[in-house]
């Protein structure tokens, strides 16, 4: 994989604690797809990530930028102990999947502009706060959840949340 990319995966490992892991099998072990890093997922050519699913498996601290991961389509890190914000996602076109819930994230939800492939997008169970950012009109219907948080409620309710939440409204 590209050198942004294996920088990405041991700036997580290291701000999450990567050696408290349940499971950390083969992190920092040469190449990711390669040999096999446990959570990871490549393309079929095995040269670019295209997954990073670290779901309860005891990560701690905080998310590192994910700008390196140009090719990811799926983030998962639920049931997991993080806390700090949620990085950048700017630059992640490829994004279809990002979920972070049941944690203890605190600040602002990012921007999601320009994540044109984004479908799911999971959140709730934090501390954020803020006013949510727009929804991009990829997201599925009943396929996102922003709450519970400490989010602000945006006036008209956003109409698109509305859907992806598959709540009305949305903080409901």
């Amino acid at each position: 994989v590209p050198a942004a990319e294996l920088q990405t995966l041991t700036d997580l490992y290291n701000s999450t604690n990567g050696a408290g892991w349940t499971t950390h099998t083969n992190w920092l072990s040469g190449d990711p797809c390669d040999n096999h890093w446990y959570g990871i997922t490549c393309d079929a050519a095995g040269a670019h990530v295209t997954e990073v699913s670290l779901v309860n498996d005891q990560l701690t601290g905080t998310l590192p930028s994910l700008s390196g991961l140009t090719n990811l389509q799926r983030f998962r890190v639920t049931f997991n102990q993080l806390t700090g914000a949620i990085p950048s996602l700017s630059g992640l076109t490829n994004l279809q999947t990002f979920a972070v819930d049941n944690n203890q994230l605190t600040g602002a939800i990012p921007s999601l502009s320009g994540l044109v492939h984004l479908q799911r997008f999971y959140v709730n169970n934090n501390q954020l706060t803020g006013t949510p950012p727009a929804a991009p009109a990829s997201l599925l219907a009943d396929n996102s959840a922003l709450c519970p948080n400490y989010l602000s409620t945006p006036s008209p309710t956003d109409a698109a949340w509305d859907t992806a939440t598959g709540s009305t409204p949305w903080s409901a």
